[in-house]
């Protein structure tokens, strides 16, 4: 092509055409570039959006089904509860006959005792402290019970209402005044228990004796009661108490919820391997379509991009080797090739190196 420089304005011109050329290529392939990334932007959404509803539906397909058998097994175990609610009333019910059935000897036969009590007391003219237990444990003391009961009353009388007398009669919490309100119950106490074992030893001792016979009378059939009571609440053979009816109804029951939780079990199984992939495929082919269709769009607008890319390619190095030698990049600009053009149109310059030296003493660059 030669130099360029000592040619005139039409030359200026045809630059200024191909640089304009190559400017519009660059907003071509910017706004495609800007459309490629709309159209992106739409498949990364619709793919977001299939995805979301897969998940969204399978879930629900999930629980609905799940909820579907849940219910029947729910339904299963009420049943099931009430039916064992039912049998253990029963069950109560016929036990507690067993144990008065078993146990009404003894229980009559402390009734019978209970009354010789009585009539003996009401004979003898007795006090009622004499038919209680308490009694006979703190002035015939033989068994570890007895013993506890003694030990119980002395805290009490010794120490729990000293504090409580000291401290909310007297108003005091010195240890002295509990020390002797201690002291003043015990010797009120000892005189109490001791003219009372008199007086009631002296006047009814054989009364006293045959009482506390009969009491431990009772004691042991009491015992021999809570052992008959114990061995029957414990017994395991439910035969007698006409309960197979129940059992047949709640080992029917069982199956029936075995049954149910195999079938929800299968029915999850094929839900996850097979109608999820149904759910998942149906879904995506409905989206597929949209897809499909921006992608083809979108590989459109990525061939004329690659285009673009390749005329600006050719322009840009067509530019380097032909003019920005011998303009250099500050001239290669649309303003500056006119004010070159208007340079040499206007006669301050014969051709392109002049209106260059002229451009730059205008602008005080030289």
């Amino acid at each position: 092509m030669g130099n360029i420089l000592s040619k005139g304005s039409k030359e200026l011109k045809v630059i200024k055409k191909e640089l304009l050329a190559l400017e519009e290529y660059k907003e071509k392939q910017k706004k495609l570039l800007q459309q490629e990334a709309k159209i992106v932007k739409s498949i990364r959404g619709k793919e977001k959006e299939c995805e979301d509803e897969i998940i969204s539906t399978t879930r629900k397909r999930r629980s609905e089904l799940e909820q579907s058998y849940d219910k029947q097994l729910g339904k299963n175990q009420a049943q099931t509860k009430k039916i064992k609610s039912d049998k253990d009333k029963q069950k109560s019910a016929k036990v507690n006959a067993r144990i008065k059935e078993e146990t009404k000897e003894f229980v009559s036969a402390n009734a019978n005792i209970n009354s010789e009590i009585k009539t003996i007391m009401i004979r003898e003219k007795m006090p009622y402290i004499c038919k209680t237990d308490f009694y006979f444990s703190i002035y015939r003391p033989k068994r570890l019970g007895d013993f506890l009961k003694i030990i119980v009353t002395l805290a009490c009388l010794l120490v729990a209402f000293p504090i409580l007398i000291s401290r909310f009669v007297l108003d005091s919490d010195s240890v002295w005044a509990i020390i002797v309100t201690a002291l003043v119950i015990a010797a009120i106490a000892g005189v109490i228990y001791i003219m009372l074992g008199n007086t009631i030893n002296s006047w009814h001792r054989n009364a006293l004796t045959q009482i506390y016979d009969k009491k431990q009378q009772i004691r042991v059939n009491n015992k021999k009661i809570k052992k008959i009571k114990r061995k029957i609440v414990n017994d395991k053979d439910e035969s007698g108490y006409g309960l197979e009816h129940y059992d047949k109804e709640l080992k029917e029951l069982s199956k029936s919820l075995s049954g149910i939780a195999k079938d929800k079990k299968k029915a999850l199984d094929v839900y996850e391997n097979t109608t999820k992939n149904v759910i998942s495929g149906e879904i995506t082919a409905r989206y597929q379509k949209e897809i499909d269709k921006l992608n083809g769009e979108l590989a459109k607008v990525r061939d004329e991009i690659s285009s673009f890319e390749d005329a600006i390619s050719r322009g840009s190095l067509n530019f380097t080797d032909k003019y920005e030698a011998f303009l250099g990049k500050e001239f290669l600009v649309p303003d500056r090739l006119d004010a070159l053009i208007d340079i040499i149109d206007s006669g301050e310059a014969k051709d392109i190196s002049g209106a260059i030296n002229v451009y730059k003493v205008k602008t005080n660059q030289i």
